[in-house]
């Protein structure tokens, strides 16, 4: 079996076809169990899509390969591993948070600006210099999360990726649970996204990943198109 699956292509061209006749395949040919693959997708309408189209393939399967957006699987990884109750917050509720601890701390940052520093950072981008109120905010904002037992969206990938990496009994764990984990669409992976999906496919990286290097339309929210022009480096 081959380890590692690069599909590139753009729009319309049977990426997300090839994916699930690639699980299709290591069901039927390998004889890989069908709760040993983890496929990812990235939003839940693309879950459910896939999840249609492989009980069409396998409509006899009683077991299932596991079918997800990341940031679930990150829900998942982090509730099933913690007694924390977590709530996680939308996007409406986050922007009230931030816009009264701005009024609160009295600095000079808009919301828009101060929850696209917030994201940039738990997306694992690097500033090369941080404002004073940057950091102030930003350090307000973690606490009171923390202080309240709440997530945001970023949260449910940064937050795993915490945990799994400063407890490596929990790591080897997840390492055991998939076989192989394929993709979707990844050119909208952001960084600590890309670092996830590296984490859970180590050290075996049976891994398939299908995405357009050309579509960037993410890029304003993070997403780092660069992971599929890398993953190459990454995985050789």
């Amino acid at each position: 079996m081959e380890k590692i699956n690069k599909i590139y292509g753009p729009p319309g061209t049977g990426k997300t076809f090839t994916l699930t006749q690639r699980i299709n395949y290591l069901i039927t040919k390998q004889n890989l169990p069908p709760e040993k693959i983890l496929a990812v997708t990235f939003t839940r309408k693309a879950t459910q899509e896939m999840k249609e189209r492989l009980d069409a393939l396998l409509p006899q399967m009683k077991a299932k390969p596991t079918v997800s957006t990341l940031h679930k699987l990150g829900l998942t990884i982090l509730t099933s591993s913690t007694k924390t109750p977590y709530s996680v917050i939308d996007s409406i509720q986050q922007k009230e948070i931030v816009h009264d601890l701005i009024k609160d701390l009295d600095i000079q940052l808009t919301t828009k600006e101060a929850l696209q520093h917030i994201s940039h950072i738990k997306s694992g981008e690097s500033y090369k210099s941080e404002s004073n109120d940057q950091q102030l905010l930003f350090n307000a904002y973690e606490s009171y999360l923390t202080d309240n037992d709440l997530l945001d969206y970023d949260d449910m990938i940064s937050k795993p990726i915490q945990l799994l990496e400063n407890d490596t009994t929990l790591l080897h764990q997840w390492l055991g649970c998939y076989h192989h984990i394929l993709v979707d669409e990844f050119q909208y992976t952001k960084f600590a996204q890309y670092e996830l999906v590296k984490l859970l496919a180590a050290p075996k990286n049976n891994l398939t990943v299908c995405g357009d290097d050309d579509q960037s339309i993410y890029k304003f929210r993070g997403a780092a198109v660069s992971n599929i022009l890398g993953y190459k480096k990454d995985f050789p």
